[in-house]
């Protein structure tokens, strides 16, 4: 059984005046709605959405988790997707890096903003949980340079901390306080009215609007009271807020029976009410009628889904109910957040689970509940959760806490904040002696090899490692040995050993339901068969991975999936659906992804924007460079180097390049030809800053050095498993010896690594990886060098044979149907959501194909391709 919301839900007073006052907020950039509680801020703004027709409305209610600004960034950008293409330019591992990355954020949505061509609110209620200075920075860049017809309403209990005096001298500032909300006498009789109450005398209303200041919460519950009691207040009554509420409760609860009063006290300790909850922790009634009951007697209760089975109660009045239960009875509110942390756990809600054993006495049943949610978030790889919640308790307390301190030190490990776990890992050797539980120590031991690995590729883990039993289950995270042993295998260029090691560890993972960590073999497995030059198998793997997770969108297996799927897809140069999944990866990365992969989405989105957007991929490396800087991660810097180089010479931006090698420092490595002498070991950091070397050096036309630097790392890369990255030198060769002219060698060189490498030889990587490769490649198959199948041409056929048109031509065929249909209704200034309507197809569809549009017609956004078209005069 439900309530039917069009029978029973109590109607809202309409406020004429206020709706009026606020359709004014199309004329200014910013609308501050600021009163207490209950002053009817998230009414207004519901009934405004409602019946507007200024403009697009985008809606976005902020909770205690929004506190956390890449929460709230993420869920901002969510909400004002749905409206307009917005293009993502960095994770939350950039703002993490440098804080000063907020302009592109703004830079972003500004950017998005101008595209729209009518007028776009964008509502945020309870925004006084945008706690964070990161999101008050954010919004003091962002509403001083919104354009014209962009406007943003905040409904808060108190003032943003971002400066205003510069909206208020240029009269784009619109203040609606609480003496704006105050009900007005001439409202309070329809009020009544509204409430189904008897009519007030002139005394009562005067003594109503002295004891409320027109407080609408205050005088709903003064007329409830009244109702109950038949009169407004007892004659000393002060008429504050919690007074009003207080008061309201002693008749309220006074009137109930027991089993009524009992279940609206038990149900206070409640973020959401149902029925099902409700008869966990009360057994003994039949709640579902008494949740009825509190409903139809409005006792400041309201429905949180359309089928009205999910209730939350008035903050101020649950929050008197929870002051009551716990005055009334201590021990049995503790039994009851007790109960509902097991309802909560029983239910996989950990986090609800927590916040009422926070409300214990009891700090080791807290640290218990704590331990078991953090040891299943660390099998889904929810590092960020886990160290919200740990970091909460004292250092202190958590170190007395083994358990918990071992997990904290494995988060930090694993979202790779190395000098906090530096520091963590030299208290509990400290605390946890010789003396401890032996399985405690031998934990820590295990975690400090680990780290040492992460932070240092070099490191040897083997013999630590090794010595864990592989035929015992410890079921903790010494599981996971041999997944770091596959790890330090595939650094080592021994990927055969990485596969072995990577097939156990998964097997042994899956087991035990280590998800995060058995992905993290899978990820190993299609790298290392990719490096291999097993490039069918690894995209066989990849699929099956991918569709493993596509059920599970933006978790941290997902993260690790989807990456490896962007970059097979990528390679098979589908470049649309390798970009959309690399967007989608861009918002849900943060500190605690694979720092290899959030490298490989980075790059790859900057590889795919094409020569129209070369700003954006730049903004992407520099914002690469600056996360990899943060975090200490000198192999992966020293492989943007050769990206970035690489990048310069695709998009002919030779100018950039000798700023990029004085800012990594190369020219002193080539001054010093480190490369004549090769590691004893594989060490990725030299090869590929050997590569950039080379690069650079072609730049300079100094083309027998950069040979003879490429020709040491082909001979070095020969004695291991590692043919992707020996593909790449080879191809560069190719295309150094074409240069210098020795077009019978280069032919040759092509002809052997062909035979070899076979489909390796010819994917996206490699050509964006050998500037100059796919020119060389197509001739070659034109003069019947090599033979290319029509599915490779087809596929490939943007690269061997790229557009040169310039932006001011629109050729006939350039465009297919169904995006000459899409140009033409956004020639038309219809919004992304209209165009999908009209066309009939969804909303992401849509974006893909103006997405399509803007690359084939070298543009970045609407407002370009207008401009085009108008200089063209040409009407679609």
């Amino acid at each position: 059984m439900s309530l039917s919301k069009s029978h029973t839900s109590p109607q809202r007073l309409l406020r004429p005046e206020l709706l009026h006052l606020l359709d004014h907020s199309q004329t200014v950039a910013l609308t501050l709605i600021l009163a207490p509680a209950g002053s009817g801020k998230s009414t207004l703004l519901q009934q405004w959405r409602s019946q507007t027709s200024h403009g697009t409305v985008a809606h976005l209610s902020l909770n205690r988790r929004d506190q956390d600004a890449m929460y709230f960034f993420h869920r901002l950008h969510k909400t004002v997707a749905q409206y307009v293409a917005i293009s993502p330019v960095l994770s939350g591992n950039a703002l993490e890096a440098d804080a000063q990355q907020l302009d592109v954020f703004v830079q972003c949505l500004l950017d998005a903003f101008n595209t729209l061509a009518t007028d776009f609110f964008l509502l945020l209620d309870d925004f006084h949980y945008a706690s964070s200075p990161l999101i008050q920075q954010f919004f003091a860049d962002l509403v001083n340079d919104l354009p014209a017809h962009i406007h943003v309403i905040i409904a808060s209990r108190n003032y943003p901390a971002f400066p205003l005096s510069r909206l208020k001298l240029d009269d784009q500032l619109l203040l609606i306080d609480q003496h704006d909300l105050r009900l007005p006498l001439a409202q309070i009789h329809e009020f009544c009215d509204l409430l189904q109450q008897p009519a007030l005398t002139h005394p009562e209303t005067d003594e109503l609007v002295r004891i409320t200041e027109g407080w609408i919460a205050g005088i709903k519950l003064a007329l409830l009271a009244r109702a109950k009691t038949g009169q407004l207040a007892t004659g000393d009554f002060q008429g504050t807020h919690p007074e009003i509420v207080n008061y309201f409760l002693d008749v309220v609860l006074n009137e109930l029976d027991a089993p009524l009063r009992e279940f609206l006290l038990v149900s206070a300790i409640l973020d959401k009410v149902d029925a099902k909850i409700m008869s966990f922790l009360l057994p003994n009634l039949d709640c579902w009628p008494l949740l009825q009951r509190v409903w139809q007697k409005n006792l400041f209760i309201h429905p949180l889904d359309e089928q009205s089975h999910v209730y939350r109660y008035h903050p101020l009045f649950q929050q008197s109910l929870q002051t009551r239960l716990w005055q009334e009875s201590p021990l049995y509110a503790q039994q009851l957040h007790l109960r509902a942390s097991n309802y909560f756990l029983q239910h996989h809600e950990p986090e609800s689970a927590l916040h009422h054993a926070q409300q214990l006495q009891d700090l080791q049943r807290f640290y218990q509940i704590l331990a078991q949610c953090c040891q299943q978030w660390l099998k889904e790889g929810k590092l960020a959760l886990m160290l919200s919640w740990l970091q909460q308790i004292d250092a202190h307390l958590r170190l007395a806490q083994p358990n918990l301190a071992l997990l904290h030190l494995c988060a930090l490990i694993f979202s790779r904040q190395f000098s906090a776990a530096f520091y963590q890992l030299g208290l509990l050797k400290q605390q946890i002696g010789h003396d401890d539980h032996a399985n405690t120590v031998m934990t820590l031991h295990f975690l400090e090899n680990v780290l040492l690995l992460f932070h240092d590729d070099n490191y040897d883990p083997a013999p630590a490692l090794n010595d864990l039993n592989q035929h015992k289950h410890y079921y903790d995270i010494r599981d996971a040995a041999h997944t770091f042993l596959a790890r330090h295998a595939m650094l080592q260029g021994d990927c055969e050993a990485a596969i072995r090691y990577a097939k156990y560890a998964k097997t042994l993972l899956t087991e035990l339901n280590h998800d995060y960590l058995s992905s993290f073999n899978d990820v190993i497995l299609i790298l290392s068969e990719r490096e291999l030059g097993h490039v069918v198998v690894a995209r066989q793997m990849t699929q099956a991975f991918f569709q493993q997770y596509a059920k599970q969108p933006q978790t941290p297996c997902w993260v690790n999936a989807a990456t490896c799927m962007a970059v097979s897809l990528y390679e098979q140069n589908r470049c649309a659906e390798a970009k959309d999944i690399c967007e989608q990866l861009m918002l849900t990365m943060d500190s605690a992804c694979v720092t290899e992969l959030m490298f490989h989405v980075y790059v790859t989105l900057a590889r795919l924007q094409g020569t129209a957007a070369n700003q954006r991929a730049n903004q992407l490396l520099l914002q690469l460079r600056r996360i990899l800087r943060h975090g200490q991660h000198s192999r992966l810097l020293n492989q943007l180097l050769a990206e970035e180089i690489c990048h310069s010479l695709r998009t002919q931006q030779l100018e950039h390049l000798l700023t990029i090698v004085h800012d990594y420092d190369l020219l002193a490595d080539i001054t010093q030809q480190s490369w004549l002498s090769p590691p004893s070991t594989y060490q990725e950091s030299w090869v590929y800053r050997g590569l950039a070397a080379a690069l650079y050096l072609r730049s300079r036309k100094q083309y027998a050095a950069a040979l003879t630097i490429l020709t040491v790392l082909d001979q070095h890369l020969a004695r291991y498993q590692l043919c992707s990255r020996r593909t790449i030198i080879k191809a560069n060769q190719i295309v150094l010896l074409s240069l210098q002219g020795n077009a019978e060698e280069a032919k040759q060189l092509l002809v052997r690594l062909c035979h070899h490498a076979g489909i390796q030889a010819g994917i996206r990587t490699v050509f964006d990886e050998a500037p100059g490769f796919a020119h060389i490649v197509r001739d070659a198959h034109q003069k019947g060098i090599i033979t290319l199948p029509d599915i490779y041409l087809q596929h490939y056929r943007d690269v061997l044979y790229p557009y040169v048109g310039t932006p001011t031509t629109l050729a006939a065929d350039q465009l297919t149907a169904k995006e000459y249909e899409i140009l033409s209704l956004i020639q038309k200034g219809l919004s992304n959501k209209d165009i999908a309507q009209t066309v009939g197809i969804s909303l992401s569809t849509t974006k893909w194909h103006i997405q399509n549009i803007f690359s084939k017609l070298q543009v970045s956004n609407r407002a370009s391709v207008v401009s085009l078209l108008v200089h063209q005069k040409i009407t679609v």
